[in-house]
Parts: C-alpha cells; structure tokens; sequence
C-alpha cells in the first residue's frame, strides 16, 4: 500500500488558500506603498523591512506543492486528535483514510497505533479470549504504545499483563485474557483491514469454519513520503510541526491467541 503527498499535507487557515496568498500579497504590497509615501523616506530600516518581508514571501512560496490550505469551516469536514486542528500547523493524511489527520510531527506513531488498535479491536470482534503481542523488529516497549487503552475490553472482561519479567520472553509486549464470544463480526469503519490480506483470510476462517487461534503481523514498513526531507522542507516554510518529529522505523509486531469455543 503506497500512497504518495499529493493532497496528503493540509494546513488549515481562517482565510483558506485565497486569504493565505491575499495576506503575503497584502504584505507586500502595504511595504511598497511605505516606500513611496513622504511619511516615511526610503532608509536603512525601511530597506531591512522589506528584506524581511520578502523573505517571509519566499519561505511561504518554498512551501511544498503538495500541502493543501483549507478553511477553519472546511477543517470541520475531517478528523484531527483532541485538540486539532491548530493554525500553521502541517498535518498529514492517514495512510488508509481520507478524512483522518495527524500532526506530521506525530504522524508515524499515530499511524502505527491506529494499525495496532485496529487490529485488536478486529480480533476482539471475532471472539478473541488470549492475545499475545510480540516484538520482531523496529519499535518495542520503549515506543509507549498504550495497550490499556487499545484493548479496553481487557479492564471489563478479564485480565491484562503488560510485561514481562522471563528473559525468554524479552520480546514480549503484551499479554491479554478476555471472556470471548461466539458471535464473530468484522466491526464496521476499519480502514486498514481492505489492505490486509492475513486479516481477511483470519476473518473469513473464523466466521464461515470456527478458526480456533490466529497468528498475525502488524507491519510499518513505508513513511507514506513523511521524512527528513519533507520535514526540511516544512521548516524552511516556517511551518509547525506539532513537536518533535519522530522519525519513521520499520517495525513488525507479531499477534497470537485463541478464539472461544468453536462455533456450531
């Protein structure tokens, strides 16, 4: 699964695009105008306040082709974490979902938790009673992942153990007992199932034959264009971030476990 930057960045704005480009072009025009009034003869400091003002210009005019300005109304037609959206700073667009966005500062660790979370909440729905989360490559337990709140049904149907002490088991995340059921579904609104062929077989053998215990990857392996490069990019811009960028890392994380009873 690709997806390249085009429309993938947006920047929301009260004015939209149109305000944005009006108000460097106001900005100029309002300098030159300066200039030429009697008020205020040309000098050294009206030379360095055009100079600054011309750099603010260019910076904007740096901006990647691909960042989109929208309207503070048009934002409402999209999702952002708590708190979003925010004035000049940059978001990407989820890997799977038109309508959902990250600060790009944060974007691959939202990503990559969404993914996770998805897919418990998939196996949940399917009637999962054990899942065991391990670690093969890239980001491990020092990532921060919350797994109490991506398997809240571990709190209300039984038990959940989120490390290890056992040296044999250094790679061990994530250890959940639940109740289960015997009514599998594929929960509605999941974004990266359509794009996940083990998911799809997982969910077809459990529905139509009683699958008894799944083995399943959660890979991260492509930035989706969100990178150093980009970031340099969006700096030169004199754009937010949203904190610290935290760089893409390949990461699989492997998930095992057990489905209830077999189904009759």
């Amino acid at each position: 699964m690709k997806t390249d930057l085009n429309h993938q960045l947006i920047v929301v704005s009260e004015e939209g695009e149109q305000g944005r480009e009006g108000s460097v072009a106001r900005s100029l025009r309002k300098t030159r105008e300066m200039f030429f009034n009697e008020k205020y003869p040309w000098n050294r400091g009206s030379a360095l306040v055009f100079r600054t003002v011309e750099k603010v210009a260019n910076s904007i005019q740096s901006v990647p082709d691909e960042i989109a300005i929208i309207s503070t109304e048009a934002s409402a037609l999209f999702s952002f974490p708590p708190g979003h959206p925010r004035r000049k700073l940059v978001y990407a667009r989820h890997p799977s979902s038109s309508t959902l966005y990250y600060p790009v500062a944060s974007f691959h660790r939202k990503a990559f938790e969404h993914k996770f979370a998805e897919a418990i909440r998939l196996l949940i729905s399917l009637g999962a009673k054990k899942i065991r989360v391990e670690h093969e490559k890239g980001w491990g337990r020092g990532f921060g992942v919350d797994f109490s709140a991506s398997v809240p049904e571990a709190n209300a149907q039984g038990s959940a153990d989120f490390s290890s002490s056992n040296k044999a088991d250094d790679r061990l995340l994530f250890v959940a007992t639940l109740k289960g059921h015997a009514a599998p579904k594929i929960p509605d609104n999941l974004v990266w199932f359509p794009h996940e062929s083990v998911w799809q077989q997982i969910a077809r053998d459990r529905i139509d034959c009683g699958l008894e215990d799944f083995d399943l990857t959660i890979s991260y392996s492509d930035d989706f264009g969100v990178n150093a490069k980009l970031i340099a990019s969006l700096t030169k811009g004199s754009f937010e971030l949203g904190g610290t960028f935290e760089e893409h890392e390949s990461t699989t994380w492997r998930i095992t476990g057990e489905f209830s009873q077999p189904l009759d």
